[in-house]
């Protein structure tokens, strides 16, 4: 048996007076992505990465490790 409920508050910081939803499914998808490009390069010593992340952040990431 499941009961549920609903409480209708409206929000005061737009217009429309409404609330987001869609957001929760994708908060953790740069995570996601962060924690999977430094699995790919943990073989060549990257060990930290910031967000968001580019290309050029990378490859100096990159480079400065095969420097090392």
């Amino acid at each position: 048996n499941c009961d549920w409920s609903s409480d209708v508050c409206s929000s005061d910081l737009n217009d429309l007076g409404v609330k987001g939803v869609g957001e929760c499914g994708v908060i953790g998808l740069p995570v996601a992505v962060l924690n999977a490009v430094l699995d790919a390069l943990s073989d060549d010593g990257v060990e930290d990465l910031e967000l968001p992340l580019r290309p050029d952040r990378v490859w100096a990431a990159l480079g400065a490790r095969r420097r090392a």
